[in-house]
């Protein structure tokens, strides 16, 4: 039985996954009625998303795979009897999610009209962009869905997505900022489907020494680094620590960013993993503007933390303690109470921690 957090009175925002929200804002993915299709559209979606595999994929040779696919596909006809834009982009996932494990790709249909200066990559978004970006960050509490102090002084704070945008790390600094004196802090990403690698150093930053260490590098498919990322020495909120207890709730569908906020802290002791091993996805990707309908993402770098030298790709974040996703709350909390207890120095902290202990336990 998982612990029950429907009576939380704190930060609230409704459920909120998006890989890069600053990609995605400009369009929606509301279905409203079929949208017809030709051959000619097939064939200029198919022959564009080909070449930008060829030309950008990370890893050439899978690049080579994925166009050759969609091509080979189109010649012998296989999307030929489709009618509808959204049986196109399921029949194009079959053709491309066979080849390799990474999720980040994918050619998406949208129901409406995607705007003609769209731009996947971060150093050119059009103003208009940047404005939606901000209005549904601010509209999701920038992935902020719940902070709370558990009895027993143990934080909670329920993250799902890794939202950039204007009033993102203000954001995050509030809820900090409310869980600052607690004794344990429990972080769910169980429903994170990951965001902007600038908030993962944001966060990470929270809860790591030293300043201006390196923590990610991104590395292009000629070898050449893109991008790197350090613990910041700037926070707006109070750092939490090195000392008290992290747990970093994880399931089957964290990832990316998510990911790379558990590995993180994991591979340097900061924090223990609960719950289920991760999707497994550790390369950026832009997005491509391929027809007025039809979006592509396509792998750019490879992520590597210095630390390890590797990633989290293909083989997920692995747990501390493996269970559950459903179960990974309370166990978090169950052994981050009965840790403190063995601490507890006085009376009245080490009676409310066993209060807490016993009420968690009863309740299940």
């Amino acid at each position: 039985m998982g612990l029950n957090m429907q009576n939380t009175v704190a930060i609230v925002s409704s459920t909120f996954s998006c890989f890069y929200l600053l990609l995605c804002t400009s369009v929606s993915f509301a279905q409203t009625e079929p949208y017809p299709i030709t051959q000619a559209i097939k064939r200029l979606v198919i022959d564009e998303a080909s070449a930008l595999f060829e030309s950008e994929h990370v890893i050439p040779e899978i690049g080579q795979e994925y166009a050759t696919a969609l091509r080979v596909n189109m010649a012998n006809g296989t999307f030929d009897d489709i009618t509808t834009g959204r049986e196109f982009m399921t029949a194009l996932d079959r053709v491309l999610w066979p080849i390799d494990t990474d999720g980040h790709v994918s050619i998406n249909f949208h129901a409406n009209d995607i705007p003609t200066d769209f731009s996947g990559d971060f150093d050119n978004i059009s103003p208009q962009q940047i404005a939606e970006a901000n209005a549904l960050a601010r509209r999701n509490n920038f992935g902020i869905e719940i902070v709370r102090r558990l009895a027993g002084n143990i934080g909670y704070l329920d993250y799902r997505a890794f939202t950039e945008a204007e009033g993102s790390k203000e954001a995050i600094a509030a809820a900090m900022d409310l869980v600052r004196y607690t004794d344990a802090l429990i972080i769910d990403l169980r429903l994170n489907g990951g965001g902007s690698p600038n908030m993962h150093a944001e966060f990470v930053s929270y809860f790591l020494q030293p300043i201006n260490a390196a923590i990610a590098t991104f590395v292009d498919r000629e070898g050449r680094v893109t991008d790197e990322y350090y613990i910041s020495e700037e926070l707006i909120g109070p750092r939490y620590g090195e000392d008290r207890p992290v747990f970093v709730l994880n399931s089957r569908n964290t990832y990316s960013a998510a990911e790379a906020f558990a590995y993180t802290l994991q591979v340097r002791n900061r924090a223990r993993i609960v719950g289920e091993t991760t999707m497994g996805g550790a390369r950026p990707v832009h997005s491509h503007r391929l027809h007025s309908r039809f979006m592509l993402r396509v792998p750019v770098a490879r992520s590597f933390d210095p630390l390890t030298n590797s990633n989290w790709e293909e083989s997920g974040v692995i747990p501390d303690y493996e269970l559950p996703a459903t179960d990974a709350l309370t166990f978090a909390y169950k052994t981050a109470l009965e840790e403190l207890i063995e601490q507890a120095e006085f009376g009245p902290e080490k009676g409310e921690l066993e209060i807490a202990l016993s009420e968690l336990i009863d309740s299940q």
